[in-house]
């Protein structure tokens, strides 16, 4: 029995749950924690974003693929390559882009951004090579926001432990009638979290020693603030995302204990952007992820979740109110993005 369709006048949180073996299954979740949906995927089928009205599923041999809230299945080509990485996805689900690696010169790899979407054939928007850019990297899709889409130069064929990445220099933005690629200000030395609608640019000052842990919040005048970010709590850090008015911005930090095998300690501040006040969130051992900026929700809540395995608590998606209190929404899984269409 086919189930009914649910109605696109409401925001679901879409969630990921990823067994040690088996296949994956996608939960739509509603705010208040009530399931909407749930779906199973074919064995090695692996959803990464959720935007519009699309579950991006991406399957073997680099096929993609959208889950509508209905069930609907739509098959949305082929990303060229198996090994095609850092899939991203425009706010209304209609664009998206992937980067793949050219290793084919071992010495000196090639990084290409591809774009596609609704009656936009894939093409390639950005080249590098490693050596045409500072501190090393490819060019790759770093995120795709309400004010844009961003890439970056980041680090190819790197190993070890890193919960937030390894960092990533001179990232572009990338225009969205012509598709080129232009710099943005600043990102030579500092590695791009976000940008506000104003033009901020929130970012980590790249420092060879790994010693800093600053955030850097740069205003369209070339202004810079410069936030210190509490140890051990932010020995790493990463999850950088403005709220939709530009008024705050999360950033989360771990403890590194994750690299000697112990459960590692996350934990997630909000940043006022005015003043630089920095208050703690509600809840330890929370992060935001593969969720990104669509943590913000409309009322000014936040979407996070702690991983499996992290201590402070259960597993689990949690939704934090403004000014305090979280509520489980999931025991496990992970969010991956908002349908609102």
């Amino acid at each position: 029995m086919r189930p009914s369709a649910l109605p696109n006048t409401s925001t679901l949180i879409v969630a990921v749950d990823r067994p040690a073996s088996g296949a994956e299954t996608v939960r739509l979740l509603r705010p208040d924690g009530s399931e909407a949906r749930r779906f199973g995927l074919k064995p090695g089928a692996d959803a990464q974003r959720a935007a519009g009205a699309r579950i991006f599923v991406r399957e073997g041999g680099g096929v993609l693929k959208a889950i509508h809230r209905d069930g609907a299945v739509e098959d949305l080509g082929n990303l060229g390559d198996p090994d095609a990485f850092n899939l991203t996805v425009s706010p209304d689900g209609t664009r998206w882009m992937w980067g793949t690696i050219d290793a084919s010169n071992w010495d000196n790899k090639r990084g290409l951004v591809h774009v596609a979407g609704d009656r936009l054939p894939a093409r390639v928007v950005a080249q590098s090579t490693q050596d045409t850019t500072p501190h090393g990297g490819a060019v790759m899709p770093f995120s795709w926001t309400q004010v844009g889409a961003f890439l970056a130069n980041g680090p190819v064929g790197v190993g070890g432990y890193a919960p937030f990445g390894f960092g990533v220099n001179r990232a572009y933005r990338l225009d969205p009638l012509s598709l080129a690629a232009a710099p943005l200000p600043h990102t030579d030395e500092c590695s791009l979290g976000d940008v506000a609608a104003d033009g901020t640019i929130a970012c980590f000052p790249l420092d060879v020693h790994q010693q800093s842990h600053s955030l850097s919040l740069i205003g369209p005048d070339g202004r810079a603030k410069a936030i210190e970010l509490a140890k051990p709590r932010f020995l790493d850090h990463g999850d950088v995302f403005f709220s939709p008015d530009g008024s705050q911005l999360t950033v989360a930090g771990a403890t590194d204990v994750g690299a000697d095998g112990k459960p590692e300690q996350f934990g997630t501040d909000v940043v006022a952007t005015a003043d630089a006040s920095i208050e703690r969130l509600a809840i330890d051992g929370v992060r935001l992820g593969p969720i990104g900026w669509a943590s913000w929700l409309d009322d000014g809540s936040l979407v996070v979740y702690r991983p499996q395995g992290a201590a402070g608590g259960p597993s689990g998606i949690y939704v934090v109110k403004p000014g305090g209190g979280a509520r489980q929404i999931s025991a496990g899984g992970i969010p991956i993005g908002l349908l609102t269409g």
